[in-house]
C-alpha cells in the first residue's frame, strides 16, 4: 500500500476484489505457505498450476502485463512471449525484500503504461 500511495498519488481499501473486475489476476508462485515460513510449500507442486496457467494464458490472450515480483516469479518470464505481451519485473513486495528494490519501483504506473502501449484500458488500482 505504500508503493501504492508514493507510485499513484493515494489510497484503496485492502479490499482487492475491485481489481478482479479490472481483469487483475494476483498469483503467487506458491499459493500456499506455512506460517511465517517463506517458501515453505516450494515444490509442493504449485509450480506446475503456475507454469500451466501463465502458458494458458500467453498463447490464448494478447495484450497483457505480467508484473513479476521477486526471484522466484523472475524465473517464469521465458514463458511469456514479450513481442505481445509485457513484462515488468522488480524486488518482491514482502518485508524481507521490499527495501531492496520494490520501493520506488512504480509498478502501478508502469503497468498503466504498458496497457496504454498494448492498446488496453488503464487499472484504477485506487478503487
Amino acid at each position: 500500500m505504500k508503493e501504492l500511495e508514493d507510485d499513484i498519488g493515494g489510497k484503496r481499501s485492502t479490499d482487492l476484489s475491485s481489481l478482479a473486475r479490472e481483469g487483475v489476476l494476483l498469483l503467487n508462485t506458491s499459493l500456499s505457505v506455512r506460517n511465517s515460513v517463506a517458501g515453505s510449500h516450494r515444490g509442493k507442486g504449485w509450480e506446475v498450476f503456475i507454469e500451466l496457467t501463465l502458458q494458458k494464458l500467453n498463447s490464448h490472450s494478447s495484450g497483457i502485463c505480467f508484473v513479476l515480483w521477486g526471484n522466484d516469479a523472475a524465473r517464469l518470464e521465458g514463458l511469456i512471449n514479450t513481442t505481445k505481451h509485457r513484462v515488468i519485473k522488480s524486488a518482491h513486495p514482502s518485508p524481507l525484500s521490499a527495501y531492496r528494490g520494490f520501493f520506488g519501483s512504480k509498478p502501478f504506473s508502469n503497468v498503466n503504461n504498458a496497457l496504454r502501449e498494448l492498446g488496453r484500458d488503464e487499472i484504477n488500482w485506487l478503487m
